[in-house]
């Protein structure tokens, strides 16, 4: 019924309810529930005539799904390039009864508060379908760090002062890159330690560091990043998550500033006319390191942080995924070595540098 509505509308704008009725032949009152139910899509004016509401978009999610995973996500919201044009300026996005990974929830969290913080727009969260998936937000943390001007329905109750008490999850903790707390990767490995063993723990800590430290010095960006951790159990084995992310200019972004000037046989090999000549350049970062924007690198002693980062998703058989700007890079490790990787091209524009390491315990 909305569909049709929206057709009818678009061609003949100013109509009351009775008259959309009449025109599509359907009853009046499923008319006037249509349209009130949907007046971020609907706006009616002071003698109750309707038309289309051309500033405002929906973001709907299927329902036919339990859990929501990337590729759902990423599906979705190519599916509203608009959401970033000036011409758009309320969102709602409308969430079913999910269940959440803590990646989609990191990418969602990303998008909303850069749409607002860095936009202008007027954002709303409905999660009033989301019953389940509600009170999971509300115990990792997930709303605490929602920009303040986002409206969230219904009202979440706040977890604050929570993280490093749950020995199977480090809730969503925000990180300042002026002055990053220095306790979170402690926090980290204080979880990871419980499933993975002290030594795992450790090496699984220089990872988490390394990532942590890169958010402080490449980010350049005026909103916090954020850090979580969540071990789920399945049958046979345990999925430990982590994700960190910030709302900067993207590792690929930065390193294109200095490649021409720095790493001339880089720039030839990675040129930008190369089909996923990003995707393989972020690849070949992780792969071989000794390559970085930072202003201070005379002994190449930096940039060999991300392949460190490489090397314990080796020692663990992990999957990293990297979301940048416009796509997505993932990498697939067993027996110490890079077995396969995939890119995923053409994504919704979202800025910074997201990170997601998976991997698995017997």
């Amino acid at each position: 019924m909305k569909e049709q509505i929206s057709e009818l509308l678009a061609h003949r704008p100013g109509l009351k309810a009775r008259e959309i009725a009449k025109n599509l032949q359907l009853d009046r009152t499923a008319v006037n529930s249509c349209l009130y139910e949907h007046e971020y899509k609907f706006k009616k004016d002071d003698a109750f005539r309707w038309s289309l509401s051309l500033d405002t978009l929906q973001v709907e999610f299927a329902h036919n799904r339990k859990w929501l995973d990337i590729p759902c996500l990423e599906n979705t919201l190519k599916q509203y390039p608009e959401i970033w044009s000036d011409d758009i300026q309320h969102i709602t996005f409308s969430f079913p009864n999910y269940s959440f990974l803590i990646s989609t929830l990191s990418r969602i969290l990303a998008l909303v508060n850069q749409l607002c913080a860095l936009k202008g727009k007027s954002i709303k969260l409905d999660f009033s379908q989301a019953q389940n998936a509600f009170g999971y937000l509300c115990r990792v943390g997930w709303f605490d760090l929602v920009d303040k001007n986002i409206q969230i329905t219904p009202t979440p109750t706040k977890q604050n002062e929570r993280y490093g008490q749950n020995q199977k999850l480090m809730e969503f903790v925000s990180i300042d890159s002026r002055e990053p707390d220095e306790n979170i990767p402690i926090y980290i490995k204080k979880v990871l330690a419980t499933e993975v063993g002290k030594d795992n723990a450790n090496l699984a800590f220089t990872y988490v560091a390394e990532l942590f430290g890169n958010i402080g010095e490449h980010a350049n960006s005026p909103l916090d990043g954020f850090v979580a951790v969540q071990i789920y159990k399945r049958k046979r084995q345990s999925q430990i998550q982590t994700v960190i992310s910030d709302n900067g200019e993207g590792i690929v972004a930065t390193l294109r500033k200095v490649l021409a000037e720095r790493y001339p046989d880089l720039e030839r090999a990675f040129a930008e006319s190369i089909p996923d000549s990003d995707a393989l350049l972020l690849k070949y970062v992780f792969e071989k390191g000794s390559i970085s924007s930072a202003l201070n690198n005379v002994d190449k002693s930096r940039g060999l942080g991300l392949k460190r980062s490489r090397d314990i998703a080796a020692d663990f058989n992990a999957t990293i995924c990297i979301r940048q700007e416009h796509f997505e890079l993932t990498m697939n490790y067993r027996d110490n070595r890079l077995i396969s990787y995939s890119i995923l091209k053409d994504l919704l524009h979202l800025k910074g540098t997201h990170i997601c390491f998976d991997f698995y315990i017997e």
